[in-house]
């Protein structure tokens, strides 16, 4: 990833602000209040909305397509195979039986428990600390999950699903049950359920929030602007009403910071954090954009 534009995310936030200041001090105070509460509102009602929204989508529309993309990623892999291999390749010194290997899977329980007995028991001694192995099956695991998922689904699911099985390798192992015994479609719903739903979930959130906002905070401007249309209103007086007017700009900049940073978060995210501009590494080395940016993140 490339960090060398972060001074865009910055310049551009600045910029924001300036022009902000400046139309909310031409507009005056009594308006720009409006649209400031307006933006409240808007943002309230958005985050409010977007989370019921995305899990009627999902449960309508993506539920059973993950599913399908699921079963069909794991159809031509062999996850008996996958793990003789890595495990060959932690330097132990072994040879595992891949058919030893599927049994451990069937018979259910804590897969990296039995692993680690039958690895030890294939030359008769210890070939690492219970805890050091168990955090290679669960590395391993994560790692061969993500790459058979990332065949049929977005690199952000593939990505999240690897993290939640690295901290859950034992619940991992009813997937790979539900595969040896045959169940395929069983083990597609059970991986879809615990390891790729919440992120799909997250983007078709973030996707909600920022239309519902959209809709609102058009309202809100086209409101605004007829209001501004109906004629000066200084019930403060000409100089305070534009002064004051131009400090509400800064709040309603930030708001439209915060508006832009949910954008881009949707594009690092469906950009696989790897374009040159928009990655988590440039948004990291600015100096005010990464503090609104990390409010998207509680979305």
């Amino acid at each position: 990833m490339e960090s060398q534009f972060w001074w865009f995310f910055d310049a551009a936030a600045i910029s924001v602000l300036l022009i902000s200041i400046y139309l909310s001090g031409k507009r005056g105070f009594s308006k720009t209040i409006f649209v400031i509460i307006g933006y409240i509102l808007s943002i309230t009602a958005a985050s409010a909305f977007s989370g019921g929204a995305a899990d009627i989508i999902y449960d309508k529309f993506a539920k059973q397509r993950c599913q399908t993309q699921i079963e069909a990623a794991l159809a031509d892999v062999s996850m008996t195979q996958k793990t003789k291999s890595f495990i060959e390749n932690l330097g132990y010194g072994v040879t595992l039986d891949e058919e030893q290997i599927g049994e451990i899977f069937s018979s259910g329980g804590s897969v990296s428990e039995k692993l680690y007995e039958y690895v030890n028991s294939i030359e008769d001694r210890t070939v690492d600390t219970a805890e050091g192995f168990n955090e290679n099956i669960s590395e391993g695991f994560a790692d061969i999950a993500e790459s058979v998922l990332s065949e049929n689904m977005h690199s952000y699911v593939s990505n999240c699903a690897a993290k939640l099985i690295e901290d859950d390798a034992d619940g991992f192992g009813e997937a790979l049950r539900l595969l040896q015994t045959g169940a395929d479609d069983e083990a597609a719903a059970y991986i879809e359920e615990n390891y790729t739903a919440d992120a799909v979930r997250d983007i078709i959130k973030v996707i909600c929030f920022i239309i519902i906002l959209f809709v609102l905070t058009s309202a809100v401007r086209f409101i605004s602007v007829r209001i501004g249309r109906s004629g000066k209103i200084h019930p403060l007086g000409y100089i305070s009403e534009h002064a004051l007017g131009g400090v509400l700009g800064i709040a309603e900049g930030i708001m439209i910071i915060f508006l832009a940073a949910v954008a881009v978060r949707i594009i690092v995210v469906l950009g696989n954090d790897e374009m040159m501009l928009f990655n988590s590494k440039a948004i990291d080395e600015t100096f005010l954009f990464k503090h609104i940016y990390k409010l998207t993140m509680k979305l």
